[in-house]
């Protein structure tokens, strides 16, 4: 009996074992899928801790770039302003200055100018010679 026992005993140890099995096996692949899950989780948290402060450093971009061009349009009517003004000026000294001129090529004018300056004087019908 004793050997049967033992085999007895053994046989329940097997059966234990082989019961066993499949519910170590079962945990066993629970803690695969928690290995797994974890691991995903750690990777997914490592992504969102790189998109925030990617996101972070692109707002940020974003409105560096929005105020440099606000800055930059901002500049450019000022220039645009002060070559309006260089302009005005610069048409208001033509227009002295073709005043100037026409003034100062006017034919009463360059008489006054000779008769009083070169003692010239315009000449007489008898000077003024036709040629033909």
């Amino acid at each position: 009996m004793k050997g049967h026992g033992t085999s007895h005993s053994t046989r329940g140890a097997l059966r234990r074992t082989a019961v066993s099995s499949p519910a170590a096996a079962g945990i066993g692949l629970l803690n695969k899928q928690r290995v797994i899950r974890s691991v995903r989780t750690r990777a997914m948290s490592r992504d969102r801790s790189l998109i925030v402060p990617a996101l972070f450093f692109l707002l940020i971009l974003s409105v560096l770039a929005f105020t440099w061009t606000r800055v930059h349009v901002i500049h450019l009517g000022y220039e645009i302003y002060v070559a309006s003004n260089e302009r005005e000026a610069a048409m208001l000294f033509h227009h002295e200055l073709t005043v100037e001129k026409a003034t100062l090529s006017s034919a009463q004018r360059l008489e006054r100018r000779a008769n009083e300056r070169l003692n010239m004087h315009a000449p007489g019908n008898h000077q003024v010679v036709i040629m033909r």
